[in-house]
Order: structure tokens, then C-alpha cells, then sequence
């Protein structure tokens, strides 16, 4: 009887951000506090949006290469983060991990929507999402982590203190 093969992921990356402050920002996170909103946050002062006429919050943003000390390429990325829905009025919002291919190949859209983890309205709540990646990506490939507002005019959705772990 033979063993079943294990493999460990390479565990390549923590970052994290609370979306207070545009000038203390570390790479990959350059437009994640563009706008802010200081109406919630999970960690105050501020944190980004999505909803009511803003189709996408600030986020996470960077190529793929840059992800691992030598250029590894990510195969698993987690994202954990507060989220603060206000109302049954925010069908769509959804957290999303793409992967811009700049035309080389289809762009990879991975999305979770809040509303499948997200309890109780008026409050902050951590949701967490794992997505993972084809074989086929590109260093020069960037990874885009953002909130989504599918519906234009639904409530805002507040996003608060995302952390990212990328894994090889």
C-alpha cells in the first residue's frame, strides 16, 4: 500500500494594511487608502469603500514576481479582513483577487461575496477567503485585491485592517 504525497505550501508573504494614511503605505498597497472614508472603521481613523455610486475600494496592487523573496510565483493567496455592511440594500458586494494578464491570457477573476459570510448587519465582522491560482501566471502578471459594489446605487459595504498571505 503506498502513501499519499504531501506537499507544504512556501508560505512567501504577509502584508497588511488599515487604510489610514496614503503617505505611510507599504508597497503593493499605493491605492489603498485613495479615498478613505472616516464615516467606519474597524481601526480608526478610516477605511475604504465600495457602494452608494463607488464601484471598487482602494486595495491591494503589484506583479506577481514581486510576491516572493526570488521571484516565486503565487499559487494561494488568503485574504482576511472587517467588513461593515450597513443594509439588505448591498447585493454584489463581493472581495476579489485578479490577476491582470495585460492581454497575454483571459484575466483570472476569483470573487467571495460578503453577503455568504456576513451575519449581522451594523457591525463589523472578519471575513476570510483562500483563492487559488492557475499555472499559467507570469511574474509580470499583477495581483489586484480590492471590494466590489456589483450594484451601483446599493448601500456602501466598508472594508477595514486586510491582511494578505501568499503562498507558493
Amino acid at each position: 500500500m503506498g502513501l499519499a504525497a504531501c506537499h507544504r505550501r512556501q508560505h512567501l508573504l504577509h502584508t497588511a494594511c488599515s487604510f489610514d494614511s496614503p503617505t505611510n503605505l507599504l508597497p503593493g498597497w499605493a491605492n489603498a487608502a485613495t479615498p478613505a472614508s472616516t464615516d467606519f472603521a474597524h481601526s480608526p481613523p478610516a477605511s475604504t469603500w465600495a457602494g452608494a455610486g463607488r464601484t471598487f475600494s482602494g486595495g491591494f496592487m503589484t506583479p506577481l514576481g514581486s510576491l516572493g523573496p526570488h521571484g516565486e510565483l503565487p499559487r494561494k493567496v488568503r485574504v482576511r479582513a472587517w467588513v461593515w455592511v450597513a443594509s439588505a440594500r448591498t447585493p454584489g458586494a463581493a472581495v476579489v483577487a485578479q490577476v491582470r494578464c495585460h492581454g497575454r491570457r483571459p484575466d483570472v477573476w476569483l470573487a467571495r461575496s460578503v453577503q455568504e459570510v456576513v451575519n449581522r448587519l451594523g457591525q463589523w465582522e472578519q471575513v476570510e477567503y483562500n483563492y487559488y491560482f492557475p499555472d499559467d501566471l507570469k511574474s509580470d502578471d499583477e495581483l489586484v485585491v480590492f471590494l466590489w459594489q456589483l450594484v451601483a446605487d446599493a448601500d456602501a459595504v466598508y472594508l477595514d485592517d486586510m491582511e494578505i498571505d501568499v503562498w507558493r
